[in-house]
């Protein structure tokens, strides 16, 4: 149900706090905030965690950092490391069996 709130959260509250309030940085916490849901909500095993968390962090980091780097290399590797995580959260092995 978080993970719910979250995705709204970021598709409709994120677009009203930027035209309202000339803030940016609510859709990046937003999009912060899903990535650390999934990964905490989403694996149940240690190694999995571990995986889910050293992508998400990149991806991430180069969220972050993008308006800082002139380079596309940030956000190249920040969407493979995006792409890694989400094919790692919908591939997993369902742990509850």
């Amino acid at each position: 149900m978080t993970l719910l709130i979250l995705l709204l959260g970021l598709l409709v509250l994120s677009p009203l706090f930027e035209e309202f309030f000339k803030v940016r940085i609510f859709g990046e916490l937003f999009f912060a905030a899903i990535f650390i849901y999934a990964a905490y909500s989403f694996s149940r095993s240690k190694a999995l965690a571990a995986a889910a968390v050293s992508l998400a962090l990149p991806a991430i980091a180069s969220f972050w950092l993008k308006p800082f780097f002139t380079g596309q290399w940030v956000e190249i590797s920040g969407g493979l490391c995006g792409i890694a995580f989400i094919a790692l959260i919908l591939h997993q092995p369902d742990s509850r069996k």
